[in-house]
């Protein structure tokens, strides 16, 4: 079986899979589509770039770009912030050198929410709390390839009113990674839906992402500078993309700052017949983020690392600390 073969099993597999999720009302979960780092929310879905545990959540075949055992906690700040709190934590580590497994799980919770009939008649205050879990597991044994499943759990509880909602719902996603050499990457990966009892669902993607490494730093290996573009559909919705930019010089052996940038999103394809591009506004702007790699005395090493990503209705600070090991 030759590499072309694999290629469009691999992306049969995927699109066949997030297509046969369009059905229901979307609308449930829509805070996990939130960036979980800082440097997601700068760069996007990108791999190479992120270099974080969080990359399990966009990609789980991601996990096999991490040579060391990685943990990552991020706090995302909205402005206007409304009484929300989003959370994120995920841990990787390292299954000898073909296999990699990762946990990880969000937090958002609303405190109170004004509720409204369709008259607009105030009806009662309401409170939302959602979390979810996720396991992964990644391999590279076909190389140079790495493919990776995240199985995930998620939990809707709304407070309030005459009733409430509680309820759980599961997934199961698909990462798919070719990887040429060093310095060129193709990555593409599924969201699938979570489905509540009342028939509403969170809205199913297919995330792509190009990566590319710029050798002009030859002499200073712990440079970087990469430039990668990603790209979103939103089934019956469309589909968006933009670029990013990713680059790193050492001050120290021990001390490496870098910096992530992107350009705001725009629309590629519309995937509804009846909708024009006049409707499309992007809810996401332009993003910048920056952050310091750090070896410690002990071996094991210290990522701090913040982001501004500016949206079209809540602007978002996400501040991520991660430990390699």
């Amino acid at each position: 079986m030759n590499k072309i073969t694999i290629i469009r099993i691999i992306l049969s597999v995927l699109g066949i899979t997030a297509l046969a999720q369009e059905q229901g009302p979307v609308g449930a979960f829509a805070s996990f589509n939130r960036y979980a780092s800082a440097s997601q929310a700068s760069l996007g879905t990108s791999l190479l770039s992120t270099g974080s545990a969080t990359v399990q959540f966009l990609n789980p075949a991601g996990m096999q770009l991490l040579e060391e055992n990685q943990l990552s906690f991020t706090y995302l700040r909205l402005k206007p912030n409304l009484d929300q709190d989003f959370m994120s934590y995920a841990a990787t580590r390292r299954l000898g050198e073909k296999f990699s497994v990762g946990v990880g799980g969000m937090t958002y919770h609303v405190g109170e929410i004004e509720g409204y009939n369709e008259q607009a008649e105030f009806t009662d205050y309401y409170s939302l709390a959602e979390w979810l879990v996720n396991v992964s597991l990644s391999t590279d044994m076909i190389q140079p390839f790495s493919v990776g499943i995240n199985l995930k759990a998620a939990s809707l509880s709304i407070k309030g009113g005459e009733g409430g909602l509680e309820d759980m719902a599961y997934g199961l996603d698909y990462g798919f990674i070719y990887r040429h050499s060093d310095i060129f990457l193709i990555g593409v990966s599924t969201q699938s839906l979570l489905t509540v009892n009342d028939g509403e669902r969170s809205l199913p993607r297919l995330r792509t992402s190009f990566e590319a490494d710029i050798p002009i730093f030859k002499s200073k290996p712990a440079a970087a500078f990469h430039i990668c573009g990603s790209t979103q559909s939103e089934f019956n919705h469309w589909t968006t993309g933009f670029l990013g930019l990713h680059l790193k010089y050492p001050i120290t052996k021990a001390a490496i700052p870098f910096i992530n940038a992107r350009t705001p999103a725009f629309l590629l394809l519309s995937n509804d017949p009846d909708d024009n591009t006049s409707r499309f506004s992007a809810m996401e702007e332009w993003g910048l983020g920056t952050g310091i790699l750090v070896e410690l005395n002990s071996g094991f090493k210290l990522k701090l690392e913040v982001a501004y990503l500016d949206e079209k209705y809540f602007d978002q600070t996400i501040t991520t600390m991660e430990f390699l090991y």
